[in-house]
């Protein structure tokens, strides 16, 4: 067995590339240009190698995944769904910078349904936009109308569901939709069934998640989808809808990364 020996050499370690030298120290480092000496006295020592201190070491930023991705998101915006006014946009925050930190571009639709029997018909605030115009739209919502639950939850899915252009290139692109919603839901007025419209959302190849009580009818639409529940109370607080909110993150970017279908269920989250 060959051993060797140290060197006696000083050993010193370039605080902005890390490379080594032994010997004299030069006033630049060869190859990055780091200016040496004055830094090299701020630094700590390891045995024999002067290293920097910790904290002008930073790991290499992760590459972000080549994917794009389009984001619908589709609120509940009727009166009952007021306790969503006060975190809704915090956990709208939380989903996309998450989102938006991981890949490699994101385009956003944001659209919300009021009880279409009221009179209140669809909204399409974002239409393709950046993270930041989603956000500044999603903060001018207003809560309020619609009669006594249940709501039109399947009547404004379906509408956003059709009105939003999602991709269709599956090789580079992706799509996911996101709904909050509270209270149970009215039969569609087209009489299509939560099932027919949960296929439907499947058939696009879409990631769904459903943020929303569990009721017999919601749980049908995201079974039929293949997508993920995560169950909230009526009343939902902030810690409710961020911890919601970032479980859907992590299972969207979990699932793009693994080349996945369907929604990967995270630990906490649900089915």
């Amino acid at each position: 067995m060959t051993t060797f020996a140290p060197s006696k050499k000083p050993m010193t370690l370039c605080p902005s590339c890390q490379s080594i030298f032994t010997g004299t120290l030069p006033p630049t480092c060869p190859t990055c240009g780091a200016a040496l000496g004055t830094s090299i006295g701020a630094n700590r020592k390891q045995g024999s190698l002067l290293v920097p201190k910790m904290s002008s070491i930073r790991p290499a930023a992760r590459p972000k995944l080549p994917v794009e991705v389009t984001l619908g998101i589709e609120i509940d915006r009727t009166g009952s769904s007021a306790a969503f006014q006060a975190g809704i946009a915090f956990s709208s925050e939380v989903l996309l910078e998450t989102i938006a930190a991981k890949v490699k571009s994101l385009t956003v639709y944001v659209g919300t349904h009021g009880d279409e029997e009221c009179g209140e018909a669809p909204v399409l605030h974002t239409a393709g936009g950046t993270r930041e115009q989603a956000m500044a739209d999603i903060r001018g919502i207003t809560f309020g109308g619609g009669g006594d639950a249940p709501e039109t939850h399947l009547d404004g899915i379906r509408n956003f569901l059709e009105t939003v252009p999602w991709p269709m290139d599956k090789s580079r692109t992706r799509g996911a939709f996101v709904a909050f919603l509270t209270d149970d839901t009215k039969p569609d007025r087209t009489g299509a069934t939560a099932t027919q419209i949960g296929k439907a959302i499947r058939d696009k190849d879409l990631l769904f998640y459903a943020v929303c009580q569990k009721t017999k009818e919601l749980e049908a639409l995201v079974s039929a989808a293949g997508g993920l529940l995560m169950p909230i109370s009526n009343t939902p607080d902030r810690a409710d809808l961020q911890n919601a909110a970032a479980q859907v993150s992590a299972s969207l970017i979990a699932t793009i990364g693994a080349g996945g279908t369907l929604p990967m269920t995270m630990p906490g989250g649900g089915r």
